[in-house]
């Protein structure tokens, strides 16, 4: 059987999608861009 969370161990929907905001953001910042330079130079 599943027990309730008390509140303040939960989160408010606002907050997730800020969290998870900030967690794709730092991926897209450590992402290598190598890939785009590399298709840049196949089109030359």
């Amino acid at each position: 059987m599943a027990t309730k969370l008390s509140d303040d161990e939960l989160v408010s929907f606002k907050e997730l999608l800020i969290a998870n905001e900030v967690y794709m953001e730092a991926l897209v910042q450590t992402k290598p861009k190598r890939n785009r330079y590399t298709k840049m130079m196949l089109r030359l």
